[in-house]
């Protein structure tokens, strides 16, 4: 049912889907990863999962569609075992790909919707994402923090705009100075304009912060849950199963 893809380019070619929703990781987060995956498989929503090293490749075989995406892709190898706390010396070893690898989905005409691992699908959010861009000269849409991105579930549909978010835009604007993806977004593509984007609805797409707050409230309406504002795997994995949205065993 599912398959296991060497390259980026071989998926593309082999699913006739206009969008691809996708997440990456590497086996420092199975666990969240399998518990995405259950909660994408539990509301109906395909995923595929762009693996950053062999590892999670063999654990999560069968489970999803996955593209193995660590041969030449990083200067410096990505530790299977390791989680990537956010705004750690390494994350930004591998929180920027996700622009890399959408940026080839975009060129093989198909738009997409990313999220992370410390997501939770409650309800199927593809149609409701996808509709938001009929009719508009939206070039992305994303999650909101308030003010600003969250850059850990947003879509980007192929535009001319788009297009040029690539590698080289990246680094004329040298990315690897900035500790995460989120602040190099938000200051050098969403304060300036670069592209046209709304920011989702926070009851429907809320952030960690947001939710826990408001969960009450917003319980129904919410198509995921954002379990960040947080730091430290087994944290995050705790604060999911006191909301009752951990799923596997």
């Amino acid at each position: 049912m599912y398959s296991v893809y060497k390259r980026l380019e071989d998926f593309l070619k082999n699913n006739g889907d206009a969008n691809i929703n996708f997440c990456v990781a590497n086996n420092g987060i199975l666990e969240m990863t399998r518990n995405l995956v259950k909660s994408a498989q539990m509301n109906n929503v395909k995923i595929v999962l762009i693996a950053l090293d062999k590892t999670i490749v063999r654990n999560m075989r069968g489970q999803c569609d996955i593209v193995k995406y660590f041969d030449n892709h990083f200067e410096k190898k990505i530790v299977s075992a390791q989680f990537y706390s956010y705004d750690s010396k390494d994350f930004k070893l591998v929180v920027h790909q996700r622009f890399f690898i959408g940026n080839q989905i975009l060129k093989a005409n198909k738009s997409y919707i990313y999220m992370d691992v410390d997501i939770v699908i409650t309800k199927n959010f593809v149609n409701d994402v996808l509709k938001q861009y009929e009719n508009t000269e939206y070039d992305c849409l994303i999650q909101s923090n308030g003010n600003k991105c969250c850059t850990g579930f947003y879509s980007m549909r192929p535009t001319v705009k788009t297009l040029s978010i690539d590698k080289p835009f990246f680094e004329k604007y040298d990315y690897k100075k900035y500790k995460h993806d989120q602040a190099f977004f938000n200051r050098k593509i969403y304060v300036p304009g670069i592209l046209n984007i709304k920011l989702l609805n926070r009851p429907h797409y809320p952030t960690g912060s947001f939710y826990y707050t408001h969960s009450s409230k917003i319980e129904d309406k919410c198509f995921i849950v954002h379990f960040n504002c947080l730091i430290g795997n087994n944290i995050k994995i705790n604060k999911m199963k006191a909301y009752k949205k951990w799923y596997i065993n």
